[in-house]
């Protein structure tokens, strides 16, 4: 039974990162478009500025900010302008947030192991 709960809460777990990690792209990547920017955003500076291909410029905005919530940050891509710096700043306390989330469940999983662990033993 404990099985089945801990593999349930892993996949809510990886879905809730999915959701998350889509809205922050998503925003990256409006940010990136705002019209008052064109010149000096984070867009300006790659290939995929005039791109009608939206799925490298989505993979692109997923890639920063995974790297980016994980702490990882190449530099490959970063904010120039005000407004994507500010998203930065919010996007990195969300991911000491998230992971430190993660962190945490994995702790209480591994709590409950040890305790269902010395139940039975008693019994």
């Amino acid at each position: 039974m404990f099985l089945i709960t801990n593999s349930f809460s892993t996949i809510k777990l990886v879905g809730t990162l999915c959701v998350l990690f889509h809205f922050f792209a998503c925003c990256w990547i409006y940010i990136g478009q705002l019209k008052y920017f064109e010149a000096e955003g984070w867009r300006a500076g790659v290939d995929v500025k005039d791109s009608t291909e939206w799925y490298k410029t989505y993979v692109d905005g997923w890639y920063f900010v995974t790297t980016t919530a994980t702490t990882i940050g190449y530099g490959d891509y970063y904010g120039v302008t005000l407004y994507e710096r500010s998203f930065i700043i919010i996007l990195m306390f969300c991911g000491i947030c998230i992971f430190s989330t993660i962190t945490g469940n994995i702790r209480g999983l591994k709590f409950m192991v040890n305790f269902q662990e010395a139940v039975h033993q008693r019994i």
